[in-house]
């Protein structure tokens, strides 16, 4: 996203968030699904968490309430995810209204598709983790204590 962004910066100042955004959707995609692996990879946060970095800064803090306000809870480290990149795509969208992301009318309604689709994908590589959610089955997240791990 940043090479997009040094690249087209001058060029493309009304589109050139979206190409990082397409860009991102690369990554997360390799990530997802990388040949070398017979297209069995991650569920592709950690790259969309990079995206919401790269997006704008101002997304970070409100992104990362809503992880705690899911994790905290729960300890359901799924929600979590599913939380940070449903605020994103929220937010891509007050933003882009309120002239935040400094992207052309005319590509408005793209970024926020492409925004959609990579939300959705989180969603479709999380659909296990939906269905244990759903039938009270899923793994909690528990942070280790000092003394776990250790033989006595």
């Amino acid at each position: 996203m940043v090479i997009i962004w040094l690249l087209y910066r001058n060029t493309y100042p009304e589109a050139v968030k979206l190409l990082e955004l397409y860009a991102g959707v690369g990554a997360v995609l390799g990530h997802n699904y990388p040949f070398y692996a017979k297209l069995k990879g991650g569920k592709g946060i950690a790259c969309s968490v990079g995206i919401v970095f790269a997006s704008d800064w101002r997304m970070v803090p409100i992104c990362a309430v809503l992880f705690f306000l899911a994790v905290v809870p729960t300890g359901f480290m799924s929600l979590g995810s599913l939380a940070i990149l449903s605020g994103f795509f929220v937010q891509t969208i007050v933003f882009g209204q309120l002239g935040f992301l400094k992207v052309g009318a005319d590509f408005l309604i793209e970024l926020y598709v492409v925004t959609g689709i990579l939300t959705g994908l989180a969603f479709f590589q999380h659909r296990g983790n939906i269905k244990r959610l759903a039938s009270g089955t899923e793994n909690k997240f528990r942070p280790k204590k000092k003394d776990e791990g250790k033989e006595g």
